[in-house]
């Protein structure tokens, strides 16, 4: 009896794990990418400051054109479908992205992880909700929360990490 109840409480801590983790990418994915514009820019030859800040403005700009698709999909498909096509989509744009000759690929690749990453986020508020409801649902979503706000905090710090270490291309791969 004792070891079916700790069973449940790891299996209830790794779906919270989960479900912040699926929500956090898109954080790591914006956060992370921040102190590497200067050196994308260099890198890409992108000569206005301004430009550069695309590299966070078309990801948040298709993230929340994309949040727009995922209940329709799941309604369809179910929820598992759109999350398990939505992390592998992000994975491969993340590595085309990291992969980019140009300033444009990398803009378009960073559209496409955009959208997939909204999805990630959607699906795992909808399952949440599925699978828990009234106090049980409200606490859950508030770990999840909890656990995702360290993310774009530590996001930066991992991107300056990163930096130190290896060049803008690896912050993306480690994305993915």
């Amino acid at each position: 009896l004792i070891g079916r109840a700790l069973a449940g409480h790891h299996r209830e801590r790794a779906f919270v794990a989960m479900m912040a983790l699926l929500q956090a990418l898109q954080a790591l994915a914006i956060d992370s990418m921040l102190p590497a514009l200067g050196v994308i820019s260099r890198d890409l030859g992108v000569t206005d400051a301004n430009e550069r800040q695309l590299v966070v403005g078309v990801f948040l700009f298709s993230s929340g054109l994309g949040s727009l698709f995922p209940g329709a999909l799941a309604d369809r498909f179910g929820p598992r479908k759109v999350v398990l096509v939505c992390v592998g989509g992000y994975m491969l744009f993340s590595l085309a992205a990291a992969l980019s000759p140009s300033f444009t690929v990398l803009l378009i690749m960073r559209a496409c992880s955009g959208v997939l990453s909204s999805g990630m986020i959607v699906m795992s508020a909808t399952i949440i909700r599925d699978r828990f409801s009234g106090d049980r649902m409200a606490r859950t979503q508030t770990l999840v929360s909890m656990v995702f706000m360290i993310v774009p905090m530590a996001a930066p710090a991992l991107g300056q990490a990163v930096l130190l270490f290896a060049g803008w291309r690896w912050i993306l791969g480690i994305m993915a």
